[in-house]
């Protein structure tokens, strides 16, 4: 599974980087893939509790702040260690997170906070109708891929 979710994650991340300058604002295929990058993220987290599924981790979130250049700001190492530390506590929660719907949302939209500000400040021209829409289309996404994954859940569970 950890080998799945990460071939996903360098799939997507190869879209993002071939798509980065089409689209304009909350609009573009890069904060889309963001989003779907970052939903990936969350559940790889959730799903993988080894050291070599944190090791994973790890290595996606360095290697997505180093693509996008995020190392020469200042301001980018903060948003890394929190994200880093939030994709932690989740994984090493993520069996009762998945039991409720809402926690992982809200640990979700926790993780995702410090990213996208490391995304926003290095990005021009963002308004904060962009940032909004963001964060719906991100919700409504999160909230689809969850519900499929609880409905999953409960038929293994049934079986």
């Amino acid at each position: 599974m950890a080998s799945f979710l990460f071939a996903m994650l360098l799939f997507l991340h190869t879209e993002v980087v071939t798509f980065k300058n089409i689209g304009s604002g909350a609009y573009s295929f890069d904060w889309t893939f963001l989003n779907i990058q970052l939903i990936l993220y969350i559940f790889m987290a959730v799903t993988v509790r080894s050291s070599v599924g944190r090791g994973f981790l790890i290595g996606v979130g360095l290697l997505f702040y180093w693509e996008r250049g995020f190392f020469s700001y200042w301001y980018s190492w903060p948003t890394l260690i929190a994200a880093l530390a939030i994709a932690m506590v989740i994984s090493h929660f993520g069996e009762q997170l998945l039991k409720h719907v809402w926690q992982i949302y809200l640990s979700a939209v926790v993780m995702c906070i410090p990213v996208w500000i490391a995304v926003g400040t290095a990005t021009d021209g963002d308004q904060l109708g962009d940032w909004a829409v963001n964060f719906a289309i991100f919700s409504g996404q999160f909230i689809l891929v969850n519900a499929f994954n609880v409905r999953l859940r409960r038929d293994i569970i049934a079986n």
